[in-house]
């Protein structure tokens, strides 16, 4: 079976718990993605086996190309969701982009 992130061991955090996610939304202000969840339960945070996808309209980075190596994972600690700074102030800003 196929898998989309990079088999490096050290890029994932521990498995999280329900109350984990409820402290992450409470903390950043938002209601995380049913789809995020469930693809964090697999492996909570990783880095892309493939990094550049397609897009519909040209971006900074090249002609129809979206460049999005890791997925960050789920906790409160060091190097997850919630200890993102840039996360924490554009979601409480209501400045969220993609």
């Amino acid at each position: 079976m196929s898998t989309i992130w990079y088999r490096d061991e050290e890029s994932h955090l521990p498995p999280f718990t329900e109350q984990t996610v409820e402290a992450v939304e409470k903390k950043l202000h938002v209601k995380l993605p049913k789809s995020y969840i469930e693809l964090m339960k697999q492996k909570n945070g990783f880095y892309l086996e493939k990094n550049c996808h397609p897009s519909p309209k040209p971006t900074a980075w090249g002609n129809r190309v979206i460049e999005l190596d890791s997925l960050i994972g789920i906790g409160l600690g060091e190097n997850s969701i919630g200890d993102t700074d840039y996360f924490i102030q554009n979601f409480q800003n209501g400045k969220a982009h993609s």
